[in-house]
C-alpha cells in the first residue's frame, strides 16, 4: 500500500476515495500520549498493521 502525505485533508477526499485509510497526526498524538511511547513507534506499528491488511 502506498503512502502518500497530503497537506489538507477534506471531507471530499474521505467520500471520494472509500478505499484510503487516512491516518491524521491528532490520531499519532493521542496514541503516543495513551501509550506512553515515542511517536515513531506507533507509527512503525500502524504501519505494519496497513501491511497485514
Amino acid at each position: 500500500m502506498p503512502i502518500i502525505k497530503q497537506h489538507r485533508i477534506y471531507r471530499q477526499d474521505l467520500q471520494n476515495n472509500p478505499n484510503v485509510i487516512y491516518i491524521f497526526g491528532d490520531n499519532l498524538t493521542l496514541l503516543v500520549f495513551l501509550l506512553n511511547v515515542p511517536q515513531v513507534i506507533v507509527l512503525a506499528i500502524t504501519l505494519a498493521i496497513l501491511k497485514i491488511e
